[in-house]
C-alpha cells in the first residue's frame, strides 16, 4: 500500500522468502525522476560520450571530469599514480563503501611514427575491433588530446578551457585507413598496427590520439547514437547517480551509506587500470564494488529497451553471489514500486569485464551493464564503423538501479542470501526429524 509523510512519498511492500511466504513489511523511499531532471541527466550523457578518447589517451574525459568535481563543494576527489580517480564525500571516511566503477577509455589510435610531413601516419590499435572494419575508413586527429595526463588541473572550465574546445573540429583532421596488420607480441608488436593517411601535411606527432571519425552524440527516437557509449554512457550514469544521491540523502549524511565512485584507465587492453587501482590503496579493502559496463545485446537473450542487466558474469568467472542476490532484490522493488521499470538478469559471456579483475583481487564485486548495439563500433549489419547504440529507457531505469543499490544496499530492507536462507532452514528443519 501507498503512504504518504511529510514531504515524500513511501512504499510499503512485502519481502518474500524463497517460496514467496511474507518476511516483513518496509518502509522504502520512492525513487522519483522528474522529466526536468532528466533532460538534465540527458545533456550530461549527451556531452560524455561526444568526447574523445582511447586507452591511454582518457586526457578530454579526465579534464571534463576534473570540471564536474570543481563545481560541486561536497566531492572530495583522489587520483593514484597511474592516472585512476575516486570521487567520494568530502569530510568523510569511507567505511565499507559502496564504489560505483566504469572505465574511461574505449578503442582507438595512438600515433608511433609520422612520415611526410603527416601524410602518412603509423598508429597501434589499442582494443578490440575486427580488421575488416578498418580499411577504408576514416578516422580522426585529436590536436588537444595530448599532454601528461597528471598535469591536468582539477578546476572549472574557462575561457578557450572549456567543453566545446575538447570536442571542435576545427584543429583536428581526417585521415583514412590504408592497411592494418595483426599484433606480433614475438616481435614486440603488441597492438594492431595500422597505416593511415591524409590528404594534406598536418601537425600531428607521436602520442597523438585518432578516433573514427563520427559524429557528436545525439537521442534520435528514445535511441542514444554515440561515439562512445561504452563505457562512457555508464560513467555519466554513475555521476548523475552520485548526485542524486547526494541530493536524497544530504540532510542526514551520517545515516547514509558510503557511496564513491571510480573511474579506471586502460580497460580495453586488459582492466590494467582496474589492476592499478586495487595495487595502489586506492580502493579501501572492505570496497563492494559495483562494475559498470555496456555489454553487448543479444536479440531474444539481453534486447535493448527491456531494462538494464544485472550481470551474474562474464565469460571469464562469476560474480559476488551476495551482491547479485541483493541487487536482484533491490531491482525487484523498483519494479514493484514504478510501472516504468524494468531490469534484465544475465550470465553475459560475450567478453570478459573489470568485475573479474576485482574479483581476484579479493574484493566483493559484481557488474551491472546496458545491452548495447554496435558493440565496439562495430555495425555487424553494414560491416561498417557506426555510432554505438544504447536505449534511453534502459538508460534511465540504470540511474533508479544505481540510486537504489546506492540506498538500500546495507540498510536492512534487503535481506541477504545467507539470511533468507537461514531462516528458511529454521523453520523448515523439522522434516529431517
Amino acid at each position: 500500500m501507498i503512504a504518504v509523510g511529510c514531504d515524500m512519498i513511501y512504499l510499503y511492500i512485502d519481502a518474500y522468502d524463497l517460496n514467496g511466504e511474507t518476511m516483513a513489511a518496509k518502509r522504502i523511499k520512492k525513487i522519483v525522476v522528474s522529466e526536468t531532471q532528466k533532460k538534465r541527466h540527458e545533456r550530461l550523457l549527451i556531452e560524455l560520450t561526444s568526447l574523445p578518447t582511447g586507452t591511454g589517451k582518457e586526457h578530454a574525459v579526465v579534464r571534463y571530469l576534473y570540471d564536474w568535481v570543481a563545481r560541486r563543494a561536497w566531492v572530495s576527489m583522489k587520483r593514484d599514480k597511474w592516472g585512476n580517480v575516486l570521487l567520494g564525500l568530502k569530510g568523510r571516511r569511507a567505511k565499507r563503501p559502496v564504489v560505483l566503477t566504469s572505465h574511461l577509455d574505449h578503442p582507438a589510435f595512438v600515433v608511433y611514427e609520422v612520415k611526410d610531413g603527416g601524410r602518412e601516419v603509423w598508429a597501434e590499435f589499442r582494443g578490440g575491433v575486427h580488421n575488416d572494419y578498418f580499411v577504408g575508413t576514416k578516422v580522426r586527429w585529436w590536436s588537444r588530446v595530448e599532454g601528461e595526463l597528471d598535469k591536468i588541473k582539477c578546476e572549472q572550465f574557462e575561457g578557450k578551457d572549456s567543453y566545446q574546445t575538447l570536442i571542435d573540429l576545427k584543429e583536428t583532421k581526417r585521415g583514412e585507413v590504408a592497411e592494418v596488420f595483426d599484433a606480433d607480441e614475438k616481435n614486440g608488436q603488441m597492438f594492431k598496427q595500422a597505416k593511415i593517411c591524409f590528404l594534406a601535411k598536418n601537425k600531428v606527432k607521436t602520442g597523438d590520439l585518432l578516433t573514427w571519425d563520427l559524429r557528436e552524440s545525439k537521442v534520435v527516437r528514445c535511441k542514444l547514437n554515440a561515439r562512445v557509449c561504452d563505457d562512457l554512457a555508464v560513467t555519466a550514469a554513475s555521476l548523475t547517480c552520485f548526485e542524486r544521491w547526494y541530493e536524497r540523502n544530504k540532510n542526514k549524511l551520517k545515516e547514509a551509506h558510503h557511496v564513491q565512485v571510480l573511474f579506471t584507465r586502460a580497460e580495453e587492453v586488459g582492466f590494467i587500470g582496474a589492476m592499478g587501482a586495487c595495487q595502489s590503496g586506492l580502493i579501501a579493502d572492505d570496497a563492494r564494488l559495483i562494475a559498470l559496463e555496456n555489454s553487448k545485446s543479444i536479440p531474444g537473450d539481453s534486447p535493448q529497451g527491456a531494462g538494464p542487466i544485472v550481470r551474474v558474469g562474464d565469460a571469464t568467472s562469476t560474480f559476488g553471489h551476495e551482491l547479485n542476490y541483493r541487487i536482484s532484490q533491490i531491482a525487484k522493488q523498483l519494479t514493484g514500486e514504478d510501472e516504468t521499470f524494468q531490469y534484465q538478469r544475465k550470465l553475459m559471456p560475450g567478453g570478459s569485464c573489470e568485475a573479474t579483475a576485482y574479483q581476484c583481487y579479493g574484493y566483493q564485486t559484481t557488474c551491472l551493464c546496458l545491452p548495447l548495439v554496435n558493440y565496439h563500433n562495430m555495425n555487424e549489419q553494414t560491416k561498417k564503423i557506426d555510432v554505438e547504440v544504447i536505449d534511453m529507457r534502459d538508460y534511465h531505469n540504470m540511474v533508479k538501479l544505481l540510486i537504489g543499490v546506492c540506498e538500500r544496499l546495507d540498510n536492512g530492507e534487503v535481506d541477504g542470501l545467507r539470511r533468507v536462507l537461514d531462516d528458511l532452514f529454521e523453520k523448515r528443519k523439522h522434516v529431517l526429524s
